[in-house]
């Protein structure tokens, strides 16, 4: 649909604190793989620029959702590759946050990967 990525780039902002935020806390794997799904979506439309106030956010509850399931789970790979995308799309932005957060960056390996 052309209008998909103009709509995604205008309710950005929204997309994420009102939708995939919230779906990534959920006690529910199959929304948190809708989320994961969302995410890849979302990265793959916008420029880093037009993501970057939203780097951190979703790095952080990336990372939470997956911490927050030892065992693997139908859907799982979509968070991980959300993670993977979030990283790429935000390339320095996300260095430096995740650098910040973790001191260790694995960024650019993950890039090269994916």
């Amino acid at each position: 649909m052309p209008s998909t990525p103009a709509g995604i780039r205008l309710y950005v902002g929204d997309i994420v604190s009102g939708g995939i935020l919230p779906a990534l806390e959920s006690s529910h794997w199959a929304v948190k793989q809708k989320a994961g799904q969302a995410i890849q979506e979302v990265a793959g439309i916008l420029a880093a620029s037009e993501l970057e106030a939203h780097c951190k956010p979703l790095l952080l509850a990336l990372e939470a959702a997956l911490a927050s399931s030892r065992g693997l789970w139908a859907g799982k790979e979509d968070l991980v590759l959300a993670f993977a995308a979030v990283l790429c799309t935000c390339g320095s932005i996300a260095t430096d946050v995740y650098v910040g957060m973790h001191g260790l960056f694995l960024g650019d390996l993950v890039c090269r990967v994916w």
